[in-house]
């Protein structure tokens, strides 16, 4: 994750008392699970629905398989 990695390096860089850690993790991690929820809903949701829309012909898929349309070696 992103965010744990931006955590880590920013505490070394700059609290040093105990309550300093604490508080900068709990703040980084109430802003960090709304940006990512952001990021999912406005860039890979939309991202996830055009590509599984595409197919591997290009076109749209259809959700499920139709029984009568389905071609079956012999």
């Amino acid at each position: 994750m992103v965010h744990e990695l931006v955590l880590r390096t920013a505490l070394e860089l700059g609290p040093v008392s105990l309550a300093e850690p604490v508080m900068f993790a709990v703040v980084g991690i109430a802003v960090s699970i709304p940006l990512a929820g952001a990021a999912y809903s406005f860039f890979e949701r939309p991202l996830e629905a055009r590509l599984r829309n595409r197919g591997s012909g290009g076109g749209p898929v259809a959700d499920t398989l139709e029984p009568e349309k389905v071609l079956v070696a012999k």
